[in-house]
Formats: C-alpha cells, structure tokens, sequence
C-alpha cells in the first residue's frame, strides 16, 4: 500500500469510528468515501488537500449518520433485550456463587462484586452500543 492509500484508509476508519456500531450499510459508507476522496485526490493532486476538504472524520461521520434511518428500538426489543441481558447475569451470579460455594467461602459478597460490576460496566456499555 502507498502512503496516500494508506492515509485514504486511516481516514476512512477514523469516520467508520465515529458512526454508531450498528449503523447498517458501514461497507457501502466505506465504498462511498474511498469513491469520494479518490475523485477529489483526482482533482486536487493530493491526498492532504483532498482530506482537508473533505472535512473533520467526525463531521463527515455525522452527514452520512444523519442520511440514515437510525430509529431506536421499539420498547418491547429493548424489554426483551434486557431480559436476555439479565439472564446472563443470573447464570454468571449462580456460577459464582456455586464457584465460592465449593471452595467453602462465603458467596455472597462475589455476588454483590459481581452485581456491582454488571451494573457499572456491562449494563452501560450496551446502552452506548
């Protein structure tokens, strides 16, 4: 790879970083900007000019996010999503507290770690997704 072909992809996953994960079609967003920097590096003679006019990867991110329909989830997906959700945690409670069961220690304060851990982490982290 080229530099210039380098810089290309470096730009193009820097704008795909910034869309939301489960945004459909990120190939054919990928495909569409490689298209629209080739056409302008074709015009311009560089790839630094080209990326400049191009625009910060975060605006041009948000441009492509706004032409698709990103509606959110209806109530009982996100209901159901979380009972899946949840369920997880009660096999990973019951196996931790089985796990400090058979090695004859008190389970209850890994279930409480474990909880607050989920909660901190888990639970947040797939909101943001």
């Amino acid at each position: 790879m080229s530099g210039n072909e380098v810089a290309v992809e470096r730009y193009v996953s820097n704008v795909l970083s910034h869309l939301p994960g489960g945004m459909p079609r990120r190939d054919a967003v990928a495909r569409d900007l490689r298209a629209s920097l080739d056409e302008v590096v074709a015009t311009s003679g560089s790839v630094d000019s080209a990326l400049g006019e191009m625009g910060p990867a975060r605006k041009v991110a948000s441009r492509y996010a706004e032409s698709f329909d990103l509606s959110a989830a209806m109530i009982t997906d996100r209901v159901g999503a979380f009972l899946v959700d949840l369920g997880i945690f009660v096999v990973a409670a019951m196996g931790t507290a089985a796990a400090a069961d058979a090695v004859g220690m008190a389970a209850m304060p890994f279930v409480v770690l474990l909880f607050v851990l989920t909660s901190v982490v888990y639970f947040p982290g797939l909101e943001a997704r």
